[in-house]
C-alpha cells in the first residue's frame, strides 16, 4: 500500500513540475504536456482505487485456494 501512495506523491510533483513548464513553451508542446498531466491524473486515480479495494480488505482473512 505504500507503493500505492509514494507512485501518486510523485505523480503529483510531476504534474506540478510540468505546469511550471508549460508557462515556458509553445502551444504544440504546451498541449502535449497537458495530455501528459491527464495521464498521470488517470493513474493517481487508479491507484487511489486499487488502495481503497486493499484498505476494505485489510480486516479479513486471506483467502484459501
Amino acid at each position: 500500500m505504500r507503493m500505492l501512495v509514494y507512485a501518486n506523491r510523485e505523480a503529483e510533483r510531476r504534474i506540478l513540475k510540468n505546469k511550471d513548464i508549460i508557462k515556458k513553451v509553445s502551444t504544440t508542446t504546451r498541449r502535449m504536456i497537458e495530455q501528459v498531466n491527464e495521464n498521470l491524473k488517470a493513474e493517481i486515480n487508479a491507484r487511489e482505487e486499487e488502495y481503497d479495494k486493499l484498505r476494505a480488505r485489510e480486516g479479513e482473512e486471506p483467502e484459501m485456494f
